[in-house]
């Protein structure tokens, strides 16, 4: 399960890249940025989805 999470997780970070490259032009030379940037988009996604559950796990 932990498996599937990760490729999952991956993949939206592939795409998000991906998305980036693409408004940019395909311009070489930024992928590595490209990359970082959409990993570091997609953790914190996870990390408020995170609170969110937390929080209205608190009110109930």
């Amino acid at each position: 399960m932990l498996k599937e999470i990760e490729i999952n997780q991956q993949a939206k970070i592939a795409e998000c890249a991906y998305y980036k490259a693409q408004l940019r032009g395909f311009i070489p030379g930024y992928e590595l940025t490209d990359w970082l940037e959409a990993e570091q988009e997609c953790e914190k996604k996870v990390r408020v989805n995170a609170l969110k559950v937390i929080k209205k796990s608190k009110t109930s």
